[in-house]
This record gives structure tokens, sequence and C-alpha cells, in this order.
């Protein structure tokens, strides 16, 4: 509109109202049919095709349904347009003999329930239907195609309407870890989960039914909830998703989180220590036992079954060839000499030496290892007098103590300059004096984290250089008391009813001390409160702790003394003894304490959907011992609507009064009622919970102007029709409900002095005579 009845015409359009179709591009419509749109026409009765430039072929096939009826199920509470069943026909036809509409036959005698899409086929409620929970809705819908003559079929739905899924599953004692065997064959069970379903099994809302999301390695049979493997594991940590879902309308389900840890069956040998070096005289005699490994493995079975294998030798012999070989008896191993050592040369080149590898392997399904690291030396000129030293030192010894005096030497030649060294320590806490060979500690000792440190130390000299000898040391750390007795932990809290009897156990207490030295642990009362708690609770020592009982019942009161506060002191009897401490906190439990619990198991609200925010809805309410109390707090837990849309509108206050939090998310059209769980809280003496069920109904305020449900509408009238025929039926929608949504019509322009009207329904009607004088077309 430019100005004052002056239009510019979109594309297509012409005319003062810009109400003229152009139809150019198809021809036309061939002087066979009417422009209805830019290039769209409606061709007379013997015409089809886009231009009408085809004679329409006969109508030979009525439409197909693919069932003559079907059953679908409907919650009671679904709101206004909740899709039904989507009822499509086929036609063979084409052209617009294949072109098919859809209306509702008939619904129990009573249409006014749902509605049809004409195109689609899509079926949809009309108004609510709570009031037919439980009964069963045949709905017989008709396609019809636009052949002359028009063919059609039928079909019938048959809807059961369902009470509301108002819960949705709740798991019981699921475990948040289980253990399985990595050694488990594929359909070996873990776990049955099991969930339950408020709403109960005598409708399909309370069927449950089990999957888990997106696993490869396991399955849950979805009836009765077992999970079983179904691939081979390995030895580490699954987390699956288990869902338990309802068979409800809609459908709600519940997902909770299952650790399933998959150990290892089969531990690993133990080669301890795993670096071991001898020294050899170059004459020592064939068969002579050079090492002796014993390998330990805890397994039974092929776990437990040890093989050892020689591997990795390197040499100083000639030929680079082993003099010696491994052999196995039983679980141990002996390293002996196979052939003659070789002599030394003349070079003063008097030492020869090698190392090797021992790998021990057990013989399980999935074998575990370790390994010996092997090193022998062979000298002429000077050895020690014995192969192995063992020396024993306190764990308190200060830095620079003396463990072992030199070792001895035997010389088998004049040999002057000989030094001493470590070998293979790995930063262990010893020292050697290069010189005299005493052996001494470089750094704090602790039995707690090592007992015993194997070493060897090596004597070469100058003179001849390569000339070594090697003695092993075995050093045996002593333990002293220097660990007091540990509690797990340093404070315990234990909750006990004020009706206990005599002599109920509250707690048991046990204090560990890891020297090896200890002496008994004995257990007092190194402090109290209030003064006189000795005279209600019992301490008393048992065979492997402490345990606190009541002394006599009825000395509990929680209105009296509602806490108790006691010291326990572990003592150990070593010299001198080391203690520690244990804080016990009892508190007394109310016999009439109870939680929380709401007035209603249920609570329903309305409010128009253009409330403002702090706009009061309802108010809900929990008792304490069956009176209201100031101590009990409030909270909403997440907000959805049926379609399970997240609608976080509505907050709620101290007192329990739920109201409006944020307005913009209030919208008939697109959430018809929001539900969620409101939770009653108290703290004192421990937490406690209650939960009530709220389901908030929006009201439909007049938000949305009736959209006609096509551009343009196209009717046909004969010359002679008598007036009143009925020539097109206008149909518009309105998003609104109720009244708002209540559509009635009436002519703008174009009444062509009477010639046409409509009716407040929506029918277009001949009002007047037609005859050759008579336009070909009107429009209004």
């Amino acid at each position: 509109c430019l100005s004052f009845d002056s239009c510019t015409c979109d594309r297509k359009w012409s005319g003062p109202a810009c109400d003229i179709a152009d139809c150019s591009g198809v021809q036309d419509c061939s002087a066979q049919g009417t422009c209805i749109g830019p290039d769209t026409c409606l061709c007379t009765a013997q015409y089809d095709g886009d231009n009408c430039s085809l004679l329409a072929g006969s109508n030979a096939n009525s439409p197909v349904f693919s069932d003559s009826r079907i059953r679908v199920a409907l919650a009671s509470n679904s709101p206004v347009g909740s899709t039904v069943s989507t009822t499509a026909a086929t036609d063979q036809d084409t052209g617009k003999n294949g072109r098919l509409t859809y209306t509702i036959v008939s619904v129990n005698n009573d249409r006014s329930y749902f509605k049809v899409d004409v195109t689609t086929g899509e079926i949809t409620t009309a108004k609510s239907i709570s009031d037919r929970e439980g009964s069963l809705l045949v709905i017989k819908v008709a396609a019809t195609d636009s052949g002359v003559p028009p063919l059609s079929v039928s079909m019938e739905i048959q809807v059961a309407v369902l009470p509301p899924n108002q819960y949705c599953p709740t798991f019981t004692n699921l475990p948040n870890e289980v253990t399985v065997s990595e050694l488990a064959l594929p359909g070996t069970s873990v776990v049955t989960v099991r969930a339950t379903d408020d709403d109960g099994n005598s409708t399909s809302n309370g069927v449950v039914t089990y999957s888990l999301s997106a696993s490869a390695i396991f399955s849950i049979d979805s009836q009765s909830g077992e999970v079983t493997t179904v691939l081979s594991l390995t030895a580490e940590t699954y987390i699956l998703i288990v869902i338990a879902s309802d068979n409800g309308s809609p459908q709600c389900s519940t997902k909770a989180t299952l650790h399933v840890r998959v150990h290892s069956s089969n531990t690993v040998p133990v080669c301890d220590p795993s670096n071991v070096a001898t020294s050899l005289r170059y004459d020592v005699a064939v068969s002579t036992v050079v090492l002796e490994l014993r390998a330990e493995d805890p397994d039974n079975g092929s776990d437990g079954q040890l093989t050892y294998t020689y591997s990795n030798f390197r040499s100083a012999f000639l030929h680079n060839v082993s003099p010696f070989r491994l052999v196995q008896r039983n679980r141990v191993a002996y390293v002996e000499v196979v052939s003659s050592l070789a002599q030394p040369s003349d070079n003063n080149s008097a030492f020869y030496g090698t190392s090797f590898e021992v790998v021990v392997r057990d013989s399980g399904v999935r074998p575990k290892s370790c390994s010996y690291s092997a090193t022998v030396t062979i000298t002429q000129l000077f050895e020690f007098k014995h192969l192995k030293l063992v020396s024993t030192v306190r764990e308190d010894v200060a830095a620079g103590s003396t463990v072992s005096t030199t070792p001895s030497l035997t010389l088998l030649t004049n040999v002057t300059g000989v030094t001493y060294e470590l070998y293979n320590t790995h930063d262990l806490p010893f020292s050697v004096d290069s010189r005299t060979g005493r052996l001494t500690v470089s750094s704090s000792l602790d039995y707690e984290t090592a007992r015993t440190y194997n070493m060897s130390v090596v004597a070469k000299t100058d003179q001849i250089p390569g000339t070594v000898a090697v003695v092993s040391l075995l050093v045996n750390v002593k333990d002293v008391n220097d660990n007091p007795p540990h509690f797990p932990f340093s404070r315990y809290t234990v909750y006990v009813r004020e009706d206990a009897a005599t002599g109920v156990k509250m707690l048991s207490l046990t204090a560990t001390d890891v020297d090896s030295v200890r002496a008994a642990v004995e257990y007092s009362v190194f402090s109290q409160t209030p003064p006189d708690s000795s005279s209600v609770f019992k301490v008393e020592d048992v065979d492997d702790g402490v345990d606190i009982t009541l002394a006599r019942d009825g000395l509990l009161n929680y209105q009296m003394t509602p806490v108790y506060e006691l010291v326990i002191k572990a003592t150990d009897k070593a010299d001198p003894n080391l203690f520690s401490h244990a804080n016990v906190r009892l508190v007394v439990e109310a016999v009439n304490f109870t939680k929380p619990v709401f007035l209603d198991r249920l609570y329903r609200g309305m409010i128009l959907e253009n409330a403002p925010n702090g706009s009061p809805v309802l108010r809900v309410k929990a008792l304490v011992d069956g009176k209201p109390s100031t101590s009990v707090s409030y909270r909403l837990t997440t907000q959805w609507s049926p379609s399970g849309q997240t609608v976080s509108a509505f907050g709620v206050s101290n007192n329990g009064e739920i109201e409006v939090a944020n307005s913009s998310l209030l919208d008939y059209e697109n959430v018809q009622q929001i539900q969620f769980t409101a939770i009653a809280s108290i703290t004192t003496p421990r937490l406690r919970t209650a939960q009530t069920t709220v389901i908030i109904r929006l009201d439909d305020v007049n938000d949305n102007r009736p959209l006609f449900t096509s551009d343009a509408f196209t009717g046909a009238v004969s010359l002679g029709d008598p007036i009143g025929t009925t020539i097109v039926t206008l149909t518009a929608t309105d998003a609104d409900s109720g009244s708002n949504a209540d559509i009635t019509f009436d002519v703008v322009d174009g009444g062509n002095n009477e010639l046409f009207t409509v009716t407040t329904s929506g029918f277009v009607t001949l009002n007047g005579s037609l005859d050759e004088t008579s336009y070909d077309h009107y429009i209004m």
C-alpha cells in the first residue's frame, strides 16, 4: 500500500487490489481452467495437468490404506494438538485422480475430540481427552481422491486413553561397582539391576524395560535387567550407563552409572633381587654352581608354573661362547659352569667377565614374567674370602655409622693399590670407603620402607687394569619403635537413638602399629565432654581394639545432652611408648524424630500464560511430627513439559509458595503443562527430605490471530444452480484454545451486490441468480 487506495503489486499479481493472478507461465491455464494463483490452475472437470492442457484420465483406482485397522495408546493428560497417528493412503492414479484429501467420518458419535490434516492425514487431538480416561475411542477416517467421480476408502483407528504417566522408574539397590574376572567367558552374568515405577504394573506406564548406552562389551536383558559379557575382557574398569524406561506416553527414562572392575587373575612372578653378581677363579671346576635363582609366584595351577630362560649373553670370552648353562629343578634354576674358563694371556689382561639375563615366565593364559640381570667376573689375582656377607643395622643409626668392616681378600700374587667401590647400588643409602672398604650409612634408613638391601662390593687394582673381585652384601635393617599406633581416621561420628538398650555397641576402634617390635596396644579415655560421660558409656578393650557401648538404658536424653565428645588414646607398650588420639562424636537421636511429610502427594495448579514474575500459583506444605515447622526449607527439581522440554519457569519461597520466576517461558501454544518435584528438607540433627509432585497447567489467553489455511480458495458454480448452493468452504486455524479459538467468517470486500454470501461457519453460498450476463469469475 503506497497511499490511500494505491497499491504496488507483488510479482505475478495485478489489478487495483493486486488480486488478479498471472498464469502466463502455464499458458493461462489453456482456457480450460481458472487461474487461482501465480502460475497455479484449477482445471475444469475434463482437463488435468499444470496448464490444464491434458485430458483428464478416468479415475480407475480407489485410494488404499496399508491397514484397515490400527490401535494406538494416548495418555489422558496429552495436550491439545498431540499427534495420534498419520494415516497416509496411496492411489495408483496420477494427476488430480491421485491427489488425496482426508476427513474424519466418525469418533464414537463425537468427532469433536480429534481433527485431521486434509492434506497429510495427520490426526491430532482437538480438545482435552482427560474425561475419556480408561475408554477406547474409535476414529473412522476417510481418504478421497479428486477424480470425477471421486473415489474414497476408510479405515479405523482405535485409541486407548491411558492414565497419565506420572512417575519415572527408580533403581533399587544399584551397586556403584561390581567385579568380574578377566577370564570370564562371553555370556557370563555380571549383575542384575532392578528398577520400579510407582505407576504400577496395571498399566504400561509402570512396565519397566532396560537398556545400555553404547556398549559393545556388555549387554543387558531388556526384561530381567541381567548384565552379561559379550566379548573377552581386559583388566580395567568399564563405565556402563544403564537405562530404565517405562512404556508410558510420554515415555520416561532414568539413567544410572555402573562401574565394572575387571581384576587380573594372574599375578606377576617376583625376581628378588633382580640384580645378582658373583666372581670366579679362572680354574673353577666344570659343573660348579655359579648362581642359584629362586623366583616366587603365589598363584596356583598353570599361573604358578615357572619356566626359566637364559638370554642376552654378553661376554669377553673367546668367540663370545658362554661357558655356562641354565638347569631348572622344580621352581629353582641353577647357573652351572659347563666348560673350562679361558686362561689369561701374557699381556696383563687378566680379567674376563660375562653378563646375561634370565627371564622367568609363568604358564598362565596371559603369561606374566620377571627377569634377573646377572654379572659374573673371573679373576686369577685375588678374591674375597667369602662370596656373600650379611650385616645388620638399626633403622635409627646416624649417617656415617659403620655397617661392615673391610671384606677379607685372598691375594694370589703380590698385588698393591687395591681400591673398593659399590656396584649397581641404584642410589642406595650406603657408601664404601675406597681405601679401607668400610661400608657406612650415607642417608636415613626406614624399616617400614625397606627392610633389606642387596649390593655388591668390587675390589680392583690399577696395577693390572681390569682385574677385579666381587663380594655380595646383604644388609638387614633392624626395626625400632619409631611409629605410634594409628587410627584409620582422626574423627568419628556415631548416631545413637535415645532409647538404645543396655550394651548396644556404637563403635569399634582399632589402631595399627607398623613397627615390627611393637608390643600390644592398650586403649584409654583421654578426655570426655560432658565430664560424666564415663557413666553413660563403657570403653572396653577387646582382642583387636576397643568397643564403645551403652552402660545402661535410660541414660540418653536428646533434650538434655544431644552430643557427647570422647577422645580415645591408643598407646603401644614398647620402650619408649608412643601414642595417638581419635576424636569420637556421639550424637543422640530423638526417638520421635521423623522426616518431613507433605500434606499431599500431588499438587495441581493453574495460571494464565501472561502472568508476570512473582505471581503466586499454589503453596506446598510439609509437616514435621504432624506440625508446621520453621526448620523446613523447600527447593524445586528440574521442571519439564510432557514432551520432555526443560521449562524452568517457577521458583519456591521459604514458606513453600510457588510463584512465577521467568514469565517469558510461559507460552500456552508451546507448553500447556509443566511438571516438577518439590523437595522439603530439615537438617537437624541430620539431613532428612521428602518430596511431592507438582503439576501446573497454563490457561490460554487470546494472544494469537486466526490464520487462513490457504492464501486463496477457489470454487465453481454453474448457471442454474439454486440459491443457497455451497460453492466453497473456507477454513482457518487459531493457535489459541477454547472460546479463544472459535472462528467466524464475514465478507470484507467483493460481495458483488449480494450475489454471494458467507456464513459465520465459512460456507460461501450462492445468494442470487446467475445467467448469461454474469461474469465468468468473481473475487471476494
